[in-house]
């Protein structure tokens, strides 16, 4: 059922609601006239009250079930429309493959990308926070997003707030994929590329990114009223991101407990991260900005922070000294 049609069964109903309820209240009225015709009695002023409210409260509890039935009705009816569009995804990518293994006049390489990646971003776009995972999940395990040779571009790929924790993605391609504030808890990407990723609000708590790269990452607050304040292009025509400060209750991005080890980031946007307890040993956070980052607990042991911005709102590690490491202050 879609939407249009559950608008059309809920107002049908809506007006049989409003017939019976009428229907029962001018039986009350002519219940109570002949009783005044033939017992000659008088009408008091909480008769009156009784026979007006008496509808109106069956009127209510009725609309209210209907309502609620009508949402329900929609619901399910979402969840089935979404898994219908998984299904036939699933069919057109296995299609797609048949056609380009075929032994004679294969579907052209150049073609089956284009085609693939056009069905997954529209999908993406239908799909639910729950249900962006399992596309992810089937061109990763199919190899179409293999780090250093993807066949599909996942670039501003609506991920943004998909529940992705736990999710296992090795050595993938998720390049300025859009993965603002999504749930990545827990997540395996080790050896993954997520150069230029929006990683805005995104909870990456415990994460594995060992010799993941994140150069030029963004992973600042973000800010949902205003969501293109502090996105890349913003960013590059020059926003600062120390605007974010002007808004202290926006979500930062989560790293607390995240592997880092030999991580990329330089460049990286880490503005007001939280960055505490994760392991960022032999990391690359060569001009990354550190401003209001909190990473205390971090292992910052054989970091790169060479020309790595702080100030003094940043929490380092306890006994830890950032301008020998490379870092400036400003």
């Amino acid at each position: 059922m879609d939407q249009g049609k559950g608008q059309r069964w809920s107002n049908t109903n809506f007006r049989w609601t409003v017939i019976i309820v009428l229907a029962v209240w001018i039986l009350i009225l002519v219940s109570m006239i002949a009783d005044i015709v033939i017992g000659q009695r008088i009408i008091s002023l909480w008769d009156w009250v009784g026979l007006l409210i008496f509808p109106v409260a069956l009127a209510a509890g009725a609309a209210l079930l209907t309502n609620a039935q009508t949402r329900r009705e929609l619901a399910a009816a979402d969840v089935r429309a979404q898994d219908e569009a998984l299904q036939q995804y699933l069919d057109q990518v296995s299609g797609l493959l048949v056609e380009r293994e075929k032994p004679q006049e294969p579907l052209d390489a150049a073609l089956f990308s284009k085609l693939v990646q056009a069905r997954t971003l529209a999908l993406l776009l239908k799909l639910d926070r729950e249900r962006k995972r399992y596309p992810l999940k089937l061109i990763a395990q199919l190899g179409l997003i293999n780090r250093y040779n993807p066949l599909i571009n996942l670039k501003n790929a609506g991920f943004d707030g998909a529940d992705l924790h736990e999710v296992t993605l090795l050595n993938v391609s998720l390049g300025e994929a859009d993965l603002r504030g999504a749930d990545l808890s827990g997540a395996n990407l080790r050896e993954s590329d997520l150069t230029w990723a929006d990683l805005r609000g995104a909870d990456l708590t415990r994460a594995v990114l060992t010799s993941a790269c994140l150069a030029h990452a963004n992973l600042l607050p973000y800010d949902r009223d205003n969501p293109a304040q502090l996105n890349a292009p913003h960013l590059l025509n020059g926003s600062n991101p120390q605007n974010a400060d002007k808004k202290s209750k926006l979500p930062a991005t989560i790293l607390s407990g995240a592997n880092l080890k030999e991580a990329d980031l330089s460049s990286a946007f880490l503005h007001r991260a939280n960055l505490s307890g994760t392991v960022l040993r032999d990391a690359d956070l060569s001009g990354a900005n550190l401003r209001g980052a909190d990473l205390r607990g971090a292992d910052l042991s054989g970091a790169n922070l060479k020309d790595a911005r702080y100030n003094a709102k940043t929490t380092w590690p306890e006994g830890f000294s950032p301008q020998p490491a490379g870092a400036v202050a400003g």
